[in-house]
């Protein structure tokens, strides 16, 4: 589905809306500026570390460190 199917969707669905309780919790949403147009911008440096990272990982994926691991040494950090 395109954007803007998708976002005439969304306006069907609002327009039908009957809840205000529903209603409310869409504008609370909205109104964390969750929305915003903009990406963030990588330069290009960011960019050719990440084609870097991803090359290492697909020439090399059994290297590296599991999930599981990751989260363990990160939780010693949170004490």
């Amino acid at each position: 589905m395109d954007l803007a199917a998708r976002k005439y969707r969304l306006i069907e669905r609002l327009t039908n809306l009957v809840s205000a309780e529903k209603l409310d919790k869409i504008e609370q949403f909205l109104n964390k500026e969750i929305f915003e147009d903009e990406l963030p911008i990588l330069t290009q440096e960011q960019k050719d570390l990440l084609d870097e990272r991803l090359a290492n990982h697909k020439s090399n994926p059994n290297t590296g460190k599991n999930w599981n691991t990751i989260k363990s040494d990160l939780s010693k950090y949170a004490s």
